[in-house]
């Protein structure tokens, strides 16, 4: 498989807010596609690890984030949502370890393992876990479609 199959797209299907959930998606590929396609140029363990750091600390942000969406949803399976978000902070710090602890010549193929299981990751969990939430999300843009925007400021 080379690299640009690798690559993960962006498209509408994986939608869930078309806001802030589906900008922080976006960064997200972004990441691991920079990952993928920089996996064998990596010179030493330290650059990889810059990489996968920025991945973990986001997805951390992004989960927070998420979760916050989720209660404010009433979303019915928020509990084991966070559980999955901590399944895959607990994998990226993993991954982080494996990086930092790799010898020179062999980072381009963990580069390239780190890679596929980052994608795969992604790409799986948006779909079987985030995009069951969009209905809910849905809801609350429809609540608050109805709300007439706050005109006196002062009320702020």
């Amino acid at each position: 498989m080379n690299k640009e199959s690798r690559k993960i797209e962006w498209n509408n299907d994986l939608s869930i807010d078309q806001g802030v959930i589906d900008a922080d998606h976006k960064y997200l590929f972004d990441l691991v596609n920079d990952f993928i396609s920089k996996g064998r140029q990596f010179k030493t363990a330290e650059e990889a690890y810059d990489l996968v750091h920025r991945l973990s600390e986001y997805s951390s942000i992004h989960f927070r984030r998420e979760e916050n969406l989720m209660e404010k949803a009433n979303y019915p399976h928020t509990q084991a949502h966070k559980a999955e978000h901590s399944r895959l902070e607990d994998g990226l710090a993993e991954i982080q370890r494996l990086v930092i602890s790799t010898q020179s010549e062999k980072l381009g193929f963990v580069s390239d393992m780190m890679g596929n299981l980052i994608h795969d990751w992604l790409v799986t969990h948006i779909r079987k876990c985030d995009l069951p939430m969009k209905p809910y999300i849905d809801e609350i843009h429809e609540e608050s479609e109805d709300t007439p925007p706050i005109e006196d400021l002062t009320l702020l």
